[in-house]
């Protein structure tokens, strides 16, 4: 029998695709969610590179998240990449979040170099990745220099678990709060986890009065739904395991905890995305601290 909380954890199939990554989070996959989150692996210099050349705008915010894919340099990009949001040249060489209001534009993308396999995370505070029917999206007029308070290129190190925990980065790295984008009201964390946890598993359970989406994302190229672990959680009391790729939607006031890592192949990262708030009280998962 179905538990209540079974479809919140989405896992990545794994069958092959010549896409090289997939949604981990959509109105079709978790209805009711109201988010769309997909991810891409950058695995040689795109063709047709500009990706993007026409500019384009939303009815509604959206991150855009180029992460480097090397857990002890985690800042390292692999890549040079160009592109404009608003009146404001982008040029990114480091791991970087991009805070893409309603109705600004953005496009013309391109990679000006390529140097290792990097990722990129596109977040839509929607949960169809096209507008609904009927929506047209306002354009919102900006000036040269607008935008660039809304790039993230140097994580805040500001949270961490509140025992010694070996293998995995800590403090994790905050790339968006209130404190780096001011009105964002989200809190994107992340860590990669290098080698099994010493200790493996983070007990007692916690809810938040926002909602919450965790991410598990291997770091194989070739293989992206394969996670390089076995982790074991609890939503609402229910056992949740995962080996793949793969998202789960934590609703306000569900507990959510204790979580222990059972098995570890691969390097991976884990990440968590509060919806609502972008002030670290706020978002603190419960059982880690403020540095």
């Amino acid at each position: 029998m179905a538990n209540k909380y079974d479809a919140n954890m989405i896992k990545m199939s794994r069958k092959k695709s010549e896409f090289p990554g997939g949604w981990l989070m959509s109105e079709e996959l978790l209805p009711g969610c109201d988010m769309n989150i997909m991810f891409s692996w950058i695995k040689t210099k795109p063709k047709p590179n500009p990706m993007h050349l026409a500019m384009e705008a939303h009815s509604y915010p959206e991150i855009i998240f180029t992460l480097g894919m090397d857990p002890h340099n985690p800042e390292y990009l692999g890549g040079e990449i160009e592109g404009y949001m608003g009146r404001d040249r982008q040029f990114t060489t480091c791991t970087t979040a991009l805070w893409i209001p309603e109705g600004v534009e953005h496009g013309k993308v391109s990679w000006k170099s390529f140097e290792k396999p990097h990722m990129q995370l596109a977040i839509k505070f929607n949960g169809d990745f096209r507008e609904k029917k009927g929506v047209k999206p306002r354009i919102t007029p900006t000036k040269p220099g607008d935008c660039e308070k809304n790039v993230v290129s140097k994580p805040l190190r500001e949270i961490q678990p509140p025992i010694k925990i070996t293998g995995r980065t800590n403090p994790t790295m905050t790339y968006m709060s209130n404190k780096l984008v001011p009105g964002c009201n989200t809190y994107l964390e992340y860590m990669w986890v290098w080698e099994m946890p010493k200790p493996a598993s983070i007990e007692g359970s916690h809810s938040h009065d926002y909602n919450e989406i965790v991410l598990n994302i291997g770091s194989d190229p070739e293989n992206p739904a394969d996670l390089g672990a076995e982790i074991e959680a609890y939503l609402g009391g229910e056992r949740q395991v995962t080996d793949r790729t793969s998202a789960v939607f934590i609703p306000k006031g569900v507990k959510h905890g204790p979580i222990k890592w059972l098995q570890h192949t691969r390097p991976h990262i884990q990440m968590s995305i509060m919806l609502g708030t972008g002030n670290l009280e706020e978002a603190m998962p419960g059982g880690h601290k403020a540095k």
